[in-house]
């Protein structure tokens, strides 16, 4: 399932990127189309500019010619007085005044800037040349004479040659343009030609591309599918095929699945089972107190973790059997890691319960007929250490032993009989049989009592084994026989109570011989096998044995037949078939007979194996488990603790609640902390004494436990074993994480709650898993909305973005989101209550989950109405401004440089024409010196209004001065200027540049609307700080008055730049 999820994911992600590719190869195909439109308009282009030349070209041609004519006739008229020549001169004028006029709607047209003076020259010239015609055609009905001057002087000629190397001059120009057209032209076509040829081509590779991996992933997604319906396939065989029970649940605890050992252990069918409560088909109650439980998959689906073997369970069948079980279980999680059900598996532990508690019930019946036989008996462990004994023995040896310490015997002193020396205790016949691993019977020795008194006593030692046959200690049955006659009374009926412990003996024990017949055999021998006591009579050995062999190892025969004890293992045939697994204790009697004790050992062998495995299952999890763990019995001794516990004890923990070592008592701990006022400790102390006496079930605190290096918390949970109450575990938890967590979040909620209520902005929450976004109170005070009728989803917020930027808007939040950013910023208009929009600055943060999808966004949405339309209405004034100032600049040059040049060109002109003109060469010289002065003299007004003012190699003083000085010339002010404090010290140019640009600005404010006279300007610097003052003795004006003036704004913008300020003192009047 969560393959098939992954690879829907996957498939999704590859279609996407396909689709991205298709539209970059649609993209460049438009592109290519697009580059190759714009070539055909640029060519049109071309070809009109062409025809704009070869019109230009004939009306220059057609000019040249119309004054040659009129030069032509001009010459007959004055020549022959014919007035035929004087009508010709006039069309012929009226042609060249046409063709000049079309030449300059030309020019004008096309927008050439560049040949401006060239046509102007030709304009002049033609206007002067037709000048000179009519005045030779006016002087020869006057005076012929001058008139044939006229058209003979070599003015004339000048100015027509000069008119064709004009209209030349503007040809060639005009050419050169076209070439250098057609060069660019070319240039872009091979750079574009390049870029679509190439864009075309990847367009098409990408096409294809995405075509063959499109195929590639639809053959995939087959391949997967079927995969998965294989592994399905076989995830059902081995469900229907498992001996445990296994159930199924959803998140709700119903059943989704049981295979077919639950429905025999349940008794209810899939069909019926399928989405019941677990309750109703899996009813469980505790095997010791009878009552309901709650099971294990409300734990699992509660905490969310797996649930080991939990035992001493009853299972109530659905026909009202009961059935002792074990049961496990252990969540389901979807791809996300969600808990979506959990898995139930469950086993019928009834046969194994029944052995278990016959087995107990065994050993306390052999331990009571231990204790109450009237025989000294008594045990020791493989190194003699006596461990158990019975009153009789303790009456025997006149004294209470010591288990444990006593070795060997816990008689005060053992002696030989022959001469009542005292035995070494290596000889003690205990000992021996320890030592020589095979029994000792009959022994005879004699015990001295702490009072002197003697017994003559027959010890009977036999040693004990392991499943392994490794020695574990021997049993030792002693006889008194103080008084002959009482020891043959004694000994006849011991033999027969030995006979009878033999008989109710749990082991089985037979008498046999090597060629398989079976002599005598106890009860334990027909239980263990199967067999009543008439049929077991009929048997052999090979019949016993699972594989039918006597002798399957010669080396332990030969031990028997030598003398030896010797203990070996065999499986045993039942009577049902069944093997099982058995100890064999033989020996050889005197009679030729084996002796064999018999003992099962398959559930001893399973529960060792099982034990073995548990512990080290469990040695590991401790290890393994970050928890500190320890176990305390109800003394306060600590008993045991995993590595955990064992590594923070080392920890300078300045908490009571310390790690002590094994063995400590931690009832003391806690008292001397809390006799030190440890709050915690008390608490802790008074809680765990509550579990032990069953005042409560459990006990759980959080504490602080900190050390000089960081501050940490844990949390004490206190819980009893279940089957032993003298016990407890204690288990402390770290959750400082999670404290500092708390910590901060609660910090950041009242730095949250307090800026809510101070900002004026509006605060917005999104949940984007819930799709629900929470405003504050700024919603309403923004925008004017009733906080009761916000709809609290993106479809309302949505709705309220103007249309033109929704899209930019929706556009930069997903941008955010694919690319894990954590901030964004937008600008967009939102709509009011009244239906009005607001320009909104928007500035938000994303938090992501732990699979970094997006959880939540917090934004802040600042009001910047205000500063938009300001900077919207600074923008248009500056324009306006801008074109107030370009069309004073073309009136200038227009009014005084242009007319000044002009002037100029013409008394150039004069002195190059005739040296016979009424005015002399030198003032013709003078003159225009005069007039270029007065232009340059514009000209430099003009660029101390423009350009910056700021030089490094020229003083701030000078720099004013300049300006102060254009401003008395032009307007004859009387301005004073003072500058102090700047002598040693170089400003800076920006400073220095907008301290020009606020004087120059206020100047300009006196001149248009002061009706100043005298002003006076001061600029002083005081500890580096520059300090400007204007005053004019003007009709002032009111500052409050003054709300949208662009000069007042501009100063003070210019102001602000370097930390500064405006102050304005002014009345009307």
């Amino acid at each position: 399932m969560h393959k098939e999820q992954k690879h829907k994911r996957t498939l999704v992600s590859r279609k996407r990127i396909l689709l991205f590719v298709l539209f970059i190869a649609i993209a460049l195909l438009g592109t290519a189309t697009f580059i190759v439109t714009q070539k055909n308009k640029w060519l049109t282009k071309e070809y009109d500019r062409r025809e704009e030349y070869i019109r230009e070209k004939d009306l220059l041609a057609r000019l040249n010619l119309n004054i040659r004519e009129a030069e032509s006739g001009t010459r007959g008229f004055v020549l022959t007085g014919n007035k035929v020549f004087v009508d010709n001169i006039d069309t012929t004028i009226g042609s060249i005044n046409q063709a000049t006029r079309q030449i300059l709607l030309l020019y004008h047209t096309t927008g050439n800037k560049k040949n401006t003076l060239l046509f102007s020259r030709l304009d002049s010239l033609v206007k002067l040349r037709v000048a000179l015609i009519q005045e030779a055609i006016l002087l020869t009905e006057s005076d012929k004479k001058k008139a044939i001057d006229k058209i003979a002087s070599a003015r004339g000629k000048q100015i027509t040659d000069q008119i064709a190397a004009v209209s030349k001059e503007v040809v060639l120009d005009f050419e050169q343009e076209i070439r250098m057209s057609e060069k660019g032209f070319w240039n872009a076509i091979a750079n574009s030609n390049a870029f679509v040829y190439l864009s075309m081509a990847i367009a098409l590779l990408l096409i294809v591309a995405s075509f063959y991996f499109l195929l590639k992933e639809i053959a995939n997604g087959k391949k997967l599918r079927n995969e998965i319906r294989q592994q399905k396939e076989y995830l059902s065989t081995t469900l229907t095929s498992m001996a445990e029970g296994l159930i199924t649940t959803d998140d709700a605890g119903k059943i989704v699945y049981m295979n077919q050992a639950a429905e025999a252990l349940t008794g209810w069918k899939r069909t019926e089972a399928k989405n019941q409560p677990l309750h109703k088909v899996y009813d469980v109650f505790s095997e010791s107190s009878g009552q309901p439980v709650d099971n294990i998959v409300n734990k699992i689906l509660r905490y969310g973790k797996p649930v080991e073997f939990e035992n001493n369970t009853i299972l109530k069948t659905k026909f009202n059997g009961e059935i002792i079980i074990e049961n496990s279980g252990t969540p389901l999680f979807d791809v996300n890691k969600q808990v979506t059900g959990a898995l139930l598996v469950f086993s019928d532990n009834t046969e194994k319960k029944r052995i278990e508690k016959k087995l107990q019930q065994r050993e306390k019946y052999l331990r009571d007929i231990i204790q109450n036989l009237p025989e000294p008996v008594y045990t020791c462990d493989a190194d003699g250490y006596i461990q158990l004994y019975n009153k009789a023995a303790a009456e025997l040896w006149g004294q209470e032993p010591k288990p444990g310490r006593d070795q060997w015997t816990g008689a005060w002193k053992v002696l030989r009989p022959e001469d009542k020396t005292e035995i070494p205790p290596d000889l003690i016949p205990m000992a021996i049989v320890v030592r020589n691993k095979i029994p000792v019977y009959g022994e005879q020795i004699i015990i001295q009592r702490p009072d002197g008194s003697l017994r003559y006593v027959l010890t009977y030692p036999t040693p004990l084994f392991d499943e392994d046959g490794n020695l574990t200690g021997a049993l030792n049955m002693q006889i008194d026989i103080t008084d002959r006659k009482e020891r043959e009374i004694m000994v006849k009926k011991t033999e027969a109570k030995y006979q009878n412990l033999i008989e109710q003996a749990s082991d089985a024990i037979v008498i046999y011989t090597l060629d398989g017949t079976i002599y005598e055999f106890n009860k334990a021998a027909c239980q263990l096998t199967g067999y009543s006591k008439e049929e077991f009579k009929k048997l052999d050995v090979e019949d016993l044995l699972a594989d039918g062999q006597i002798i399957k190892n010669q080396e332990v025969v030969n031990k028997l037949l030598s003398g030896e004890s010797v203990i070996f293992y065999r499986q045993i045939r039942r009577k049902d078939g069944t093997v099982a697994d058995a100890e064999i204790n033989a020996s050889l009697q005197s009679d030729k007979k084996l002796l064999a004790f018999i003992r099962d050992i398959t559930y001893r062998k399973n529960a060792e194996r099982a034990l073995k495995e548990s512990e080290l299952f469990n040695r590991s999890i401790l290890t393994a488990i970050s928890s500190h763990i320890g176990v305390m019995d109800a003394g306060g001794t600590i008993l045991a603790v995993n590595k955990a516990w064992s590594d923070f004890a080392q920890n300078d923990c300045m908490s009571g609640l310390k790690r002590s070592a094994t063995g400590t008592n931690y009832f003391e701990i806690l008292t001397k902390a809390a006799a030190a006022d440890d709050l915690y400790a008390s608490k802790a102390l008074e809680g765990i004494q509550k579990v032990f006496k069953g005042e409560l079930v459990s006990f759980e605190m959080e504490y602080p436990c900190h050390t000089i290096a960081q501050k940490q918390w844990f949390i004490l949970n206190v819980n009893r074993f279940e089957e032993d109450n003298s016990r407890l575990v204690l288990r402390h938890n770290d959750i400082s994480q999670r404290k500092n967590l708390e910590i901060k979040m609660q910090a950041a909620l009242e730095r949250y709650n307090l800026l809510a209520k101070a900002t004026s902005d509006t605060v917005w929450d999104w949940d984007i898993k819930s799709d629900r976004i929470v405003y504050n109170e700024g919603v309403s005070r923004m925008f004017g909305y009733d906080m009761r009728r916000i709809e609290n989803t993106t479809g309302w917020w949505k709705q309220n973005v103007h249309p033109d930027d929704q899209l930019t808007v929706y556009e930069q939040i997903d941008e955010a989101i694919a690319g894990k950013k954590e901030t964004v910023q937008m600008q967009y208009r939102y709509k009011c209550a009244d239906g009005s929009y607001k320009y909104i600055y928007d500035r938000a943060i994303l938090l992501y989950d732990k699979n970094f999808r997006p959880d939540r966004m917090i934004g802040a949405m600042q009001d910047v109405t205000y500063q938009k339309e300001e900077d919207m209405r600074i923008d248009r004034a500056i324009i306006r401004a801008q074109e107030e100032e370009r069309k004073q600049i073309g009136m200038e040059l227009h009014d005084n440089v242009n007319q000044l040049l002009s002037a100029s060109l013409l008394y150039l002109s004069m002195a190059d024409g005739e040296t016979g003109n009424s005015i002399s060469f030198n003032d013709i010289v003078k003159n225009s010196r005069h007039n270029i002065s007065e232009a340059i003299a514009d000209i430099r007004r003009l660029s101390h209004q423009l350009a910056p003012a700021t030089y490094e190699h020229i003083a701030v003083n000078e720099i004013f001065e300049s300006l102060i000085n254009s401003v008395k010339a032009a307007r004859g002010f009387d301005i004073s200027l003072e500058v102090k404090g700047f002598e040693n010290k170089k400003i800076q140019t920006d400073v220095q540049l907008n301290l020009y640009r606020v004087l120059q600005e206020q100047l300009n404010n006196i001149v248009k609307y002061s009706r100043a006279k005298k002003v006076d300007v001061q600029l002083t610097c005081i500890d580096n700080k520059a300090r400007l003052f204007i005053a004019d003795d003007g009709v002032g004006f009111d500052p409050a008055a003054i709300k949208k003036g662009i000069g007042l704004e501009n100063i003070r913008r210019r102001t602000k730049l370097f930390n500064g300020h405006v102050e304005i003192n002014s009345a009307p009047g």
